[in-house]
């Protein structure tokens, strides 16, 4: 059965069933409430005005690229790390590989985080559901899990904001021990987050723009008309208001917005650009926030070299994603379980942009040179590695093994000798 079915005989601990947020009880009637939505309530949905520029393209793109990158629990050979087995039985691992819960996938929980990360600058992930209780005890098997916004820190505990896949609504969970719960800083926050950053005068600019936009495509006309005579006395400025109204209607009711004015009359056009370098500024907070993070127009439109693509999976994707692998580290694998080398890693093919050609020379070079060995090639391409010792060791392929030269030399001498010795005795026999 589905560890996220309500499954009567085996017993879920659930976190917003214990840190309840409102005065239901108990009761498994009262922890699935018949709530409907024609939205999807738990998925991330940008909520800043973010969403109505293109800085919302370069946090999806990153987001994506982060929930590309493979995570695993491992437990590694203390006398040698670069030796680890996958633990693809650990719930752990299936969290990170298969599903995180019942309404996301992994790579789809993933990319939720790393989008939330970069709108908000901080997320908690916490287990939704295990097999004890997490105040209680530090071993406990983790059966899904989410995030949320946290709302409110203290000393040891923080409030969160979070999806209740019982009740299908968004609640606030109180008093959780920050102990028992990841929390991930952007590792870009000054970048993305900080008011006065890059990305955020960035939208202030764009808004701004977009406001200016808005009141010269309105249909407003902005100009003036100047009258042949003074307009400070209460009669002429009556006048002149009527004289403003007859043109308003002239413009209304003509065919073509067509209006007459008198011979004394003159029209002062005020529709014209004003220059307040706003998009100068623009531009150049633009070219500030493709090279703080890494992501320029090349690589969202697919057109990137393999040297871009590779520095910006480096400087920008690993980083992410390595924030994320850490504190899952340290917060869901006990401190014994991590001194026996459990832990969470993350990789990618980092060879994934090269050519084939340069591809195979890369790899024969980094072989043939001895800067490499076997098993850590096939770590780079998320190969599992080897149990022989020659995998470990920096050997060049194209050389033979001396050991096996001088084994092979013995055998030929033995044999010479035996084939001469044999001559000799057939000669002696006269045979």
């Amino acid at each position: 059965m589905s560890i996220f079915s309500n499954n009567p005989i085996k017993k879920i601990w659930n976190i917003f069933k214990d840190h309840r947020s409102n005065n239901l009880d108990d009761s498994p009637n009262d922890l699935y409430i018949n709530y409907m939505s024609g939205l999807n309530p738990y998925s991330f949905k940008y909520s800043s005005p973010n969403d109505i520029s293109f800085i919302n393209t370069i946090y999806t793109r990153i987001a994506n690229d982060v929930s590309l990158v493979n995570m695993m629990h491992i437990k590694s050979d203390p006398n040698n790390p670069d030796n680890y087995d996958v633990l693809y039985t650990s719930w752990l691992n299936k969290l990170l590989t298969k599903r995180a819960n019942k309404d996301q996938t992994s790579r789809a929980f993933i990319r939720d985080v790393v989008q939330f990360l970069c709108e908000n600058g901080v997320v908690c992930l916490f287990p939704n559901d295990t097999d004890g209780d997490i105040n209680d005890t530090d071993n406990y098997k983790i059966y899904s899990l989410r995030y949320g916004k946290i709302l409110a820190y203290r000393a040891n505990t923080i409030d969160i904001d979070a999806y209740n896949d019982r009740t299908g609504t968004h609640e606030i969970v109180y008093n959780v021990p920050k102990s028992d719960v990841c929390i991930i800083e952007n590792p870009f926050g000054a970048v993305m987050n900080d008011p006065r950053s890059i990305a955020q005068r960035l939208v202030r600019k764009l808004n701004q723009i977009d406001m200016i936009d808005s009141q010269i495509s309105s249909g407003r006309m902005n100009m003036l008309i100047q009258l042949p005579y003074s307009t400070r006395a209460s009669i002429k400025k009556s006048q002149a208001e009527t004289r403003l109204k007859e043109i308003e209607d002239q413009l209304k009711d003509n065919k073509y917005g067509i209006a007459y004015l008198d011979a004394a009359e003159k029209v002062v056009q005020l529709n014209r650009p004003v220059d307040n370098n706003s998009y100068n500024t623009v531009d150049y907070l633009t070219k500030q926030m493709y090279a703080s993070t890494y992501c320029t127009p090349e690589i969202i439109d697919g057109t990137a070299t393999p040297e871009a693509m590779s520095n910006y999976y480096k400087r920008t994707v690993m980083v992410m994603a390595l924030a994320i692998a850490e504190e899952l580290s340290t917060k869901f694998i006990s401190e014994t379980a991590q001194s026996q080398g459990q832990s969470i890693v993350c990789y990618t093919d980092i060879f994934q942009f090269m050519p084939f050609q340069q591809l195979a020379d890369t790899v024969d070079k980094l072989k043939r040179n001895e800067v490499v060995t076997s098993n850590e090639l096939r770590k780079s391409f998320g190969m599992l590695p080897k149990k022989e010792q020659k995998a470990n060791e920096l050997t060049n392929p194209n050389i033979a093994d001396k050991n096996k030269t001088s084994d092979i030399n013995t055998n030929s001498n033995i044999n010479d000798e035996s084939s001469d010795n044999s001559s000799d005795d057939t000669n002696q026999n006269g045979e």
